[in-house]
């Protein structure tokens, strides 16, 4: 064999070599994931290293790392991680993960203000990456900034509707300041994410929403406490003023007054949120047309097309999935039909985009 075959018959032989490696990457990445999954982040980082002895610049390999530098708390590493992801593979699609890392890894740390600079940064390069915008709202709740916080959130939701997240911390936001946004962000939430912790503290928040006005006096009497959130807030010529459900809030105080009576304490929960929930919707359609607002037209319609759909009844027991109670359980269990049926309708719903 002469010697120029001789070199090619190597070269061609490194480049199979390659070949195999870049697989046996893959594999140690995949076996990673699996110690990360597990809470083992110093043995998944292990791997990876291995993996990119392998393949120097494999992405998933340097982009799971950089994962589980942060998770275990070495955020400066995570960081220059993230940074030597980006040089190394400028193309890579899924690279706004990395910069999801890179600016939490900053948070952390306290350099909220330097995490934004990172998300804005990778916005710039994934405008429909909605990690991103959430993570950017996180940040400047950081900074006990949460008026500035709540557009991004707006943001996440609208790139990614089926993102739980970004309903829950819309809600939180708007806790205590504008109550049926408030009820309504809460209520999509649990379309998504109906069992878990977080459900379970959203359900106490929700009951209290809903009997805000409401209490008890002496001798079996009921007080409606009505705030300045029941008069519509409007422009000199009488426009009303974006996000404004004073008329919605005011008929959700006194429906709170008819589950007092006779015939509403033999139902359970569940049935009264029902009539409420159908009551907030047939009030918000009647308002369509002469409101406005972000919550006006992102949350209203889905809302309004639930009660035309004729499934507010099966959502109502999925809002109280997480009560605990054994009824609930029973009704999901036995219209298992009907919960499917609004999953179906709620999957395929087409939400509003500016």
């Amino acid at each position: 064999m002469s010697k120029i075959l001789f070199f090619l018959f190597v070269i061609s032989a490194s480049l199979a070599g390659f070949a195999q490696d870049k697989e046996g990457a893959e594999e140690l990445v995949n076996d990673g994931i699996i110690l990360h999954d597990r809470g083992d982040y110093d043995g998944a980082i292990k791997l990876y290293d291995k993996a990119l002895t392998l393949d120097k610049n494999n992405y998933f390999a340097m982009a799971e790392k950089a994962l589980s530098l942060h998770a275990a708390g070495r955020h400066d590493a995570a960081i220059e991680m993230c940074e030597k992801t980006i040089d190394a593979n400028p193309d890579e699609e899924e690279l706004w993960n990395v910069y999801v890392t890179w600016g939490n890894s900053l948070d952390a740390l306290g350099k909220s203000e330097t995490a934004i600079e990172v998300y804005d940064e990778g916005i710039s390069h994934f405008p429909d990456a909605y990690l991103l915008y959430f993570n950017k709202g996180i940040a400047h709740v950081t900074m006990d900034m949460f008026d500035e916080a709540l557009p991004f959130f707006h943001q996440a939701m609208m790139a990614n509707p089926a993102h739980p997240g970004s309903h829950n911390a819309t809600a939180r936001m708007l806790y205590g300041k504008n109550r049926v946004p408030c009820i309504l962000a809460f209520l999509r939430f649990f379309s998504l994410e109906p069992q878990g912790t977080r459900a379970e503290g959203n359900l106490v928040i929700l009951r209290e929403l809903l009997g805000q006005n409401i209490q008890k006096g002496k001798k079996n009497t009921i007080i409606l406490n009505l705030d300045e959130d029941i008069v519509p807030d409007t422009l000199e010529d009488g426009t009303i003023l974006p996000n404004d459900f004073a008329t919605v809030n005011l008929m959700l105080s006194f429906q709170g007054l008819f589950l007092f009576d006779k015939e509403s304490k033999k139902k359970s929960e569940v049935e009264k949120f029902h009539a409420t929930l159908d009551m907030m919707c047939t009030t918000m359609k009647d308002g369509q047309e002469k409101n406005s607002g972000f919550y006006w037209d992102y949350y209203v319609p889905y809302f309004v097309e639930m009660y035309e759909e004729d499934l507010t009844l099966p959502f109502s027991y999925i809002v109280f999935a997480s009560s605990g109670e054994k009824y609930v359980k029973k009704w999901l269990d036995k219209y298992s039909g009907m919960v499917r049926e609004f999953f179906k309708w709620s999957d395929k719903y087409e939400w509003y985009k500016e």
